[in-house]
């Protein structure tokens, strides 16, 4: 994911989960593009990707970081390398949207697309 010019970043989660997800980074704001359309592109990003991977591999779903991973945050070291374990902390409120109450949907949800 990280080769599309969309992404800064992509952090897969999904240990000790039923199903894998990404936080993205988008790269800079999209001149004149609404929320909606990045996050189609994005989408579509994510597509073309899970279409390499093996079912299991593949990322159910993704949410866009609301503002660029930080060293400041501890998000990131001195040297610009993520720190993942403190990126699950700060975004864990994103995360735990992804999975929800209701893990079983979001998956019979993903194979139905993948059926059609």
């Amino acid at each position: 994911m990280r080769e599309s010019s969309l992404i800064n970043e992509a952090i897969v989660v999904g240990d000790a989960r039923k199903y894998l997800t990404v936080l993205i980074e988008p790269n800079t704001p999209a001149d004149g593009q609404s929320t909606e359309a990045v996050a189609e592109l994005l989408r579509a990003e994510v597509a073309r990707v899970n279409a390499d991977l093996s079912r299991v591999e593949q990322l159910k779903d993704f949410r866009v970081l609301p503002r660029s991973l930080q060293v400041e945050h501890g998000e990131r070291t001195a040297n610009g390398k993520i720190k993942r374990n403190a990126v699950v902390r700060s975004f864990a409120a994103l995360i735990d949207e992804m999975y929800g109450a209701n893990d079983d949907a979001a998956i019979a949800n993903h194979v139905r697309s993948k059926s059609n």
